[in-house]
């Protein structure tokens, strides 16, 4: 079933900018300047100062799922059956239907930034035109992560498990910083791709 979360208005007026990004592509230690140029863009990051969501976006979000997670006390009510030790895990469709100014705001992002950002990057790409019909939310989930959790579970720390998104472009929202020069933030996460795998381990795994 489709999430209830705002679909495209294709004929919505967008007056504010939206975030810039570039490509990301796969590279090895192995690189030679004829792979180099043979790389495929695999994924893309933003870039620059505007966010996705606001200082302000993530607080109302975290609100609500402190909300949820307090009220549940533990228990996961998160549709996939896949889940790793020391993760929470919400669909955001179950904190807007109990919290109508997220869903307002949530919905105003995607029409405002999300949406655009998705036609702006894979209209570039003539092998693979930007869709014709109005983009939607299939699913989104909201994952809370706890690495010490998931190594006393024998973990190499925290993480999603191996999985496909059932929709066409898949979107991932840091609600954290990266540690910064005081040791605030997280290290590590990434997007792994099975298929740009070499060789046994993980030393061998290509990733963006």
């Amino acid at each position: 079933l489709r999430s209830a979360l705002a679909v495209e208005d294709k004929n919505h007026q967008h007056q504010s900018p939206i975030p810039s990004f570039k490509w990301i592509q796969a590279q090895g230690d192995d690189d030679t300047n004829t792979t180099i140029l043979n790389r495929r863009d695999i994924a893309l990051t933003t870039v620059g100062d505007l966010r996705v969501f606001e200082p302000a976006d993530v607080s109302l979000l975290r609100a609500a799922a402190d909300k949820h997670f307090a009220q549940t006390a533990g228990q996961q009510t998160s549709r996939y059956t896949m889940q790793y030790e020391g993760n929470s895990e919400v669909h955001l469709d179950d904190l807007c239907s109990a919290d109508p100014d997220l869903k307002l705001r949530i919905d105003r992002i995607l029409q405002e930034k999300v949406y655009p950002l998705v036609r702006a990057a894979f209209g570039e790409d003539e092998d693979e035109p930007e869709p014709k019909g109005s983009i939607c939310v299939y699913d989104s989930i909201f994952v809370r992560y706890n690495a010490e959790e998931a190594k006393a579970a024998g973990l190499r720390g925290a993480s999603q498990p191996l999985h496909q998104d059932g929709g066409i472009y898949s979107v991932n929202i840091a609600l954290n910083e990266h540690l910064d020069d005081s040791e605030n933030g997280f290290t590590g996460g990434g997007t792994f791709f099975e298929a740009l795998t070499v060789g046994d381990g993980d030393d061998y795994v290509k990733r963006p």
